[in-house]
């Protein structure tokens, strides 16, 4: 019996008699459904237009039909109905249901038509009568709370993305210094090695018994030593690496030194 007292309780909750809007509505409610249960017929029976007229009479302007239903809805013979009757009780249930889905449509949102598989349609009806509202609420509170965890795996996924930027932006910065610091240790080398070559074609070139390097045979030794060398040059993407080609770096050093 406990559970059935706090049952009708828990139904008849969101009824506020200081509301006068929500007693039309209910009055509304009531006559538009044409419901048969006990409870339907004691809110609306006769005498309750009786009472709302002696009221109006004697107080004057107080008692209106809609506030003499929405006194009866809360009283104790109200409460019985509710615990002995399943008709009644189901009657609550869908008034509830009804009024918290208007009053969120009236916060919130607006009116939207969707497809459904019959088979979800019977799972959210299911829900609904487990937790005594319509299925349009019901509804709602589901896409409601699907899209709060959805915005929820949306935020950690854009912190998750925040984080891979950062990352990736030092990697690339370490990318770019170590690429600078290759190009500038391959210049060092390509300096020395032009050097050295350089230095060995005059050896070659300096006759026996002459003063001077034999200018036509220093050419020809540093233009085959230049060709072995671009044979044995490795393919470098240029955009990559600030690399001179071999040709270029003897070019610049024979300039330097006064060669030709």
């Amino acid at each position: 019996m406990g559970r059935k007292k706090e049952g009708s309780k828990l139904l008849r909750a969101w009824v506020d008699k200081s509301q006068k809007s929500q007693a039309q509505w209910i009055l509304d409610y009531l006559s538009k459904r044409n419901d048969q249960s006990a409870l339907a017929g004691y809110l609306m029976e006769r005498s309750s237009q009786v009472e709302a007229q002696y009221s109006d009479a004697v107080f004057g302007g107080g008692g209106t039909f809609e506030s003499v239903i929405l006194g009866k809805i809360m009283d104790d013979h109200s409460s019985g109905l509710i615990q002995s009757d399943p008709v009644s009780r189901e009657l609550m249930r869908s008034m509830r249901g009804a009024w918290q889905q208007k009053q969120y449509r009236q916060n919130n949102g607006k009116q939207i038509t969707l497809q459904l598989p019959n088979e979800l349609v019977l799972e959210v009806d299911r829900i609904a009568r487990d937790h005594g509202q319509s299925r349009a609420y019901t509804l709602e509170q589901i896409i409601g709370g699907a899209a709060n965890v959805f915005q929820s795996g949306s935020l950690r996924s854009e912190r998750k993305i925040v984080r891979l930027e950062e990352r990736l932006k030092k990697e690339v910065a370490n990318e770019k210094a170590a690429r600078a610091a290759f190009s500038q240790w391959i210049e060092l080398l390509q300096g020395s090695l032009v050097q050295e070559v350089l230095t060995c074609c005059d050896y070659e070139a300096f006759p026996p018994c002459g003063d001077e390097v034999d200018a036509a045979l220093f050419g020809r030794l540093l233009e085959g030593k230049i060709n072995h060398l671009e044979e044995l040059m490795p393919d470098i993407d240029s955009r990559m690496l600030k690399v001179r080609s071999i040709k270029k770096c003897f070019a610049n050093d024979c300039r330097d030194s006064g060669k030709s």
